[in-house]
This record gives C-alpha cells, sequence and structure tokens, in this order.
C-alpha cells in the first residue's frame, strides 16, 4: 500500500464529523475482517496465530 492511500485515508477521518473508531486501508485489514466474521472464533484465532508465525 502506497503513502497516498495512507494519506488519504487520514485526511478522511480528519473531515468525517463522526469519524469510526477504525479505517481499514489496504486488503489486509477488509480480508482479516471478513475472515473474522465469517469463521468460528476458534478457526479465526489459528489461522492469526498461522499468519503471523506462531503455530
Amino acid at each position: 500500500m502506497g503513502p497516498k492511500r495512507v494519506a488519504e485515508t487520514i485526511l478522511k477521518v480528519v473531515k468525517d464529523e463522526w469519524p469510526s473508531p477504525r479505517y481499514p486501508v489496504g486488503l489486509q485489514p477488509r480480508a482479516t475482517n471478513l475472515a473474522h466474521g465469517l469463521l468460528p472464533p476458534s478457526t479465526f484465532e489459528v489461522a492469526v496465530r498461522w499468519g503471523v508465525g506462531l503455530g
């Protein structure tokens, strides 16, 4: 992800009247949010641990 996308997201946060607590930038956080909603909690945890090299 390039710095331009990050800067655009920061500008959106500053301009929003009611900012959200999270602003995903790029594909990885969006995929993580989707997986979190679709997978059972134990499966999601195993996937996250595998993704960060802990299991």
